[in-house]
């Protein structure tokens, strides 16, 4: 995936549409432009009852600029969590080459250097749930998507110390991997249930498993994290979240970094 994400990254230059503009050729630009205009209209129209007919006229814009439609699509998804499964099911008309690009511009924006949590500091930034609902959903539904490289940059993120990008790897596991992680939403018994020996705790973990896993989307995940490497280094930096989160980061407020140590277990 490296070369191919190479190859992305010289694609959109020093920046797509307007940014463009001065950077690129002046008939790149306006196409660009034109593309972009295009795909903000059409996801002006995108709705639950018409993401098939909607989808075919995405997977024409995308056809001739895959970066242009996918940097509007993933703005419009940062800012209305209600767009992810529409447009999630919009996409299945989408050529192999545009659901790559997709994957390179997902990292892309999670490596945006926008900030990850609210100004309160309290909570994860509205921008960075959604996206890693998307995540989830993205891959749960079209497991062939590249994962490689997302899988690379989470193990990149948290073995700089950058906790906060565990969102994205638990929508992984949840969505993908089937597995609802308890220590957030409990039920009474749950909780009762974790308060017991390890067979007991074993059981109540069990409880989590959702009954319609996609068997795809969980092979195709394995496989991923196997084959890219990730596996192993994501265990040991998981683990070693716990002690960076109670003692080097920055933030102060105890209901997130509880969130946060929770999410390591």
């Amino acid at each position: 995936f490296g070369v191919r994400y190479d190859v992305y990254a010289a694609w959109v230059g020093d920046g797509l549409e307007r940014e463009g503009l001065g950077q690129k050729h002046v008939e790149v630009a306006l196409a660009e432009l034109r593309c972009g205009r295009r795909a903000r209209d059409v996801l002006k129209r995108l709705s639950k009852e018409n993401a098939k007919h909607t989808g075919r006229q995405l997977a024409k814009v995308a056809h001739a600029n895959p970066h242009v439609l996918f940097n509007a699509v993933l703005s419009q998804i940062q800012s209305y969590d209600n767009l992810i499964q529409p447009i999630v099911d919009s996409l299945r008309f989408m050529t192999p080459l545009a659901l790559d690009v997709l994957s390179f511009s997902l990292v892309a924006h999670l490596n945006s250097g926008r900030d990850k949590m609210q100004d309160d500091g309290l909570f994860v930034s509205q921008w960075l749930a959604y996206l890693s609902q998307f995540v989830g959903v993205l891959y749960r539904k079209y497991p062939s998507t590249e994962l490689h490289g997302l899988l690379v940059f989470l193990v990149n993120r948290l073995r700089s110390g950058h906790s906060l990008d565990l969102v994205v790897l638990k929508e992984l596991l949840v969505r993908v991997g089937g597995v609802e992680m308890p220590g957030t939403e409990l039920s009474e018994k749950q909780l009762h249930g974790m308060a017991g020996g390890e067979a007991l705790r074993a059981e109540t973990v069990a409880f989590g498993v959702k009954e319609r896993a996609a068997r795809r989307a969980q092979a195709a995940l394995r496989g991923a994290l196997f084959a890219s490497g990730a596996a192993l280094p994501l265990l040991l930096l998981i683990a070693q979240q716990r002690s960076h989160i109670l003692y080097e980061t920055a933030t102060q407020h105890l209901k997130l970094m509880g969130w946060l140590f929770d999410t390591c277990e």
